[in-house]
C-alpha cells in the first residue's frame, strides 16, 4: 500500500458493491428543499483520511475500508485513496471488489504497474480468477496505447521550486543552521514544508513549532498522477533508471545550501537532511556520501540501500549524527529496514541514535522535535 487521504463519516462495509466495468448507477436523488451542507460535503476530508491511514496501520482494514469509502464516495477521482481502498480488500481477501477498486484507480489514472506486481497487500487474491483478468485487462490497455511508441529519458535542465520557512524573529546578521526536509514518495514539497505545523495527540489546536534554524523543502523532480494534489517522487522506477536519477538528487541537493545562501544567511557547516520514506532513503544516500557537506540525517520510516552506500563511504563519514525513527506499526516500510540501519551505522562508529514509536508510517511532532534537540540544531 501507500498513497494517503482521509474521511468522516463511515460507511458500513457490508454495503459496498463496486461498480464493475461499463455498469452504471443511477444518482440519488436529494430534495434541495431540505438539504443541509453536511449531508453533501465532507467537512473535513483530511481527518477522514487520516482516520483510514491510521485503521490501516493499525492492522483495522475493515475500519480502514470504510473511511475509504466515506472519502471516494465524495471524491471518486482520487485514484490514489482508490488503489488503498483496494488494498483494504485485498488484505481482507475479498477479490471481487480488491479487482474492482484497482480497475477504478487505474481508470482514475494510477499508473504504476510494477508497484501493483510487487505490492504484498494483493497476496491474498492475486491468484484468483477475478483479480488475475482485471490486472491482464490493465496491462493489455497499457500495451495498446503504448503500440508503436518508445519510451526514452532525455536529460533536461529545469527550474524546481522549493519552500524555505524561516524562523519568525530572523536577524539578517545572525548564521543559521540548514535543515533540508526531502517529501515520501507520491507527497509533495509545500505539504512536507508544514512539517514543524502539526498537534500532538494531546493538542488539538494546530501550533507553529518554535524554529531557530532555517527549514527548506524541496520538490522531487518526478510527477506523479493519480491524487487530488500533486504528488512527486525522487527516482524513476523504470529499469537502470533508478541509479542514475538518484545521482541526479545527488547534484540537486548537494547544491542547495549555497541556492539558499544567496537569499538567507545560512551556516553551511550546519547543513542537516531530513527526510521521510522515499525520502529518508534519499536523505541516507545524500547525507552518508557526502559527510563534507551534511553534519546529520533524520530519517523516519526509510530504508538504507546497502548498495549505494559503500563501506568505503562509511568510513569517510564516521562520527556523522544520524537520528533513526520508525513507527512499530509501519506497513508500508518495515521497522526492520530501519533496525538494520541502525546496526551497519552503529558498527561504522556513526553517532547513531533508534527511535522506535507507537505508530505507523508517518512523522510525529513530538518525534521530529526530539530528534532536532538531539542533533542540536
Amino acid at each position: 500500500m501507500k498513497r494517503y487521504i482521509t474521511a468522516l463519516a463511515l460507511l458500513a462495509l457490508a454495503g459496498c458493491t463496486p461498480r464493475q466495468t461499463g455498469e452504471k448507477a443511477m444518482a440519488k436523488a436529494i430534495d434541495p428543499a431540505s438539504v443541509s451542507v453536511e449531508d453533501v460535503l465532507l467537512s473535513n476530508p483530511d481527518s477522514v483520511l487520516r482516520e483510514a491511514i491510521n485503521a490501516y496501520n493499525e492492522k483495522d482494514y475493515a475500519s480502514s475500508a470504510s473511511a475509504y469509502l466515506a472519502y471516494v464516495s465524495h471524491n471518486n477521482s482520487d485514484a490514489i485513496s482508490l488503489y488503498n481502498l483496494a488494498c483494504c480488500f485485498g488484505l481482507m481477501g475479498d477479490s471481487t471488489r480488491a479487482a474492482a477498486f484497482l480497475k477504478a484507480s487505474w481508470d482514475a489514472g494510477y499508473r504504476d504497474a510494477e508497484h501493483i506486481r510487487q505490492d504484498t497487500d494483493f497476496d491474498r487474491v492475486r491468484e484468483s480468477s477475478v483479480f488475475r483478468t482485471t490486472v491482464k485487462e490493465m496491462d493489455e490497455e497499457a500495451a495498446e496505447k503504448s503500440y508503436g511508441k518508445n519510451r526514452v529519458y532525455v536529460t533536461a535542465v529545469s527550474m524546481l521550486p522549493c519552500y524555505v520557512v524561516v524562523p519568525e524573529d530572523y536577524d539578517a546578521e545572525k548564521r543559521y543552521p540548514l535543515v533540508i526536509g526531502l517529501h515520501g514518495y507520491g507527497s509533495n514539497y509545500e505539504r512536507f514544508s508544514d512539517i514543524f505545523r502539526r498537534s500532538s495527540k494531546a493538542d488539538t489546536t494546530e501550533k507553529a513549532a518554535g524554529i531557530d534554524f532555517i527549514y527548506a523543502a524541496p520538490c522531487a523532480p518526478y510527477p506523479m498522477a493519480g491524487g487530488p494534489e500533486p504528488g512527486y517522487s525522487w527516482t524513476l522506477r523504470e529499469k537502470e533508471m533508478g541509479e542514475k536519477t538518484l545521482r541526479m538528487d545527488e547534484a540537486y541537493i548537494t547544491s542547495l545550501p549555497l541556492e539558499i545562501l544567496k537569499s538567507w544567511n545560512v551556516d553551511t557547516t550546519q547543513v542537516y537532511l531530513l527526510g521521510f520514506s522515499q525520502g529518508a532513503s534519499t536523505a541516507y544516500f545524500i547525507g552518508l556520501n557526502h559527510p563534507e557537506r551534511f553534519r546529520g540525517v533524520i530519517a523516519f520510516g526509510g530504508w538504507l540501500d546497502t548498495a549505494m552506500v559503500s563501506a568505503e563511504a562509511l568510513k569517510k563519514a564516521k562520527g556523522m549524527r544520524v537520528f533513526i525513527a520508525h513507527g512499530k506499526s509501519d506497513q508500508t516500510v518495515p521497522l526492520e529496514a530501519s533496525q538494520d540501519a541502525y546496526k551497519r551505522l552503529k558498527d561504522a562508529d556513526l553517532d547513531v541514535q533508534l527511535n522506535q514509536f507507537e505508530g505507523g508510517h508517518e512523522v510525529p511532532i513530538q518525534t521530529l522535535q526530539f530528534a532536532i534537540e538531539w542533533l542540536g540544531i
